[in-house]
């Protein structure tokens, strides 16, 4: 009896201690995050430089002012996976609140990112899915690599420059980080 209680107890300390004395101590975040992870708000990036265009006067008056442009996000997963999502964007003139202009014409570009010796990362992206748009499966690799000009206390960067492009931190005021998720469900067959 005094052997059993003995494994007992080595058993329930070892399921109680939360650890695994195999794991490596700088263990990785599981791959396969895009598409069916929560996607946390600070890991999202998202064009500074979005032209913003008023719809056609005609159709203001029916559905009031807003402006629409087009952008990109840019997912920095903790687990060095990536999602770049080309999209619309859209803003109203009385609320500050920007979110997606509807979940129906985008793309999903899916890859890795890195942190290099010098303090910039590299991208490395390809085509993935575009539900409403043309067949891309044969595309090249994409690799870019982006100079963290501004630095950030809770997250990557808060200003990311490659040679294309200019990302910020996902606003607070950004209401749709679900219809991201919903875009990235696409995406998660993607390998």
């Amino acid at each position: 009896m005094r052997h059993f209680t003995l494994i007992v107890i080595a058993f329930f300390s070892l399921a109680t201690c939360g650890c695994n004395r195999n794991a490596p101590s700088n263990a990785q975040p599981p791959k396969g995050m895009i598409g069916k992870s929560k996607l946390d708000p600070h890991w999202i990036y998202i064009s500074r430089d979005i032209h913003w265009d008023a719809p056609p006067k005609e159709i203001v008056k029916d559905v009031g002012l807003y402006y629409v442009g087009s952008g990109s996000l840019l997912v920095l997963y903790p687990s060095g996976e990536l999602a770049v999502v080309a999209c619309d964007f859209r803003k109203v003139p009385e609320n500050p609140q920007l979110s997606l202009n509807g979940t129906v014409s985008f793309t999903v570009a899916t890859g890795t990112w890195s942190r290099n010796a010098d303090g910039t990362l590299t991208t490395i992206s390809k085509f993935c899915v575009a539900p409403m748009g043309s067949d891309q499966n044969n595309t090249a690799p994409v690799e870019t690599r982006y100079v963290v000009a501004q630095q950030a206390s809770d997250r990557i960067a808060g200003l990311l420059i490659s040679p294309r492009e200019s990302m910020v931190p996902l606003p607070n005021n950004f209401r749709d980080v679900d219809g991201i998720q919903y875009m990235f469900g696409f995406a998660s067959k993607c390998g």
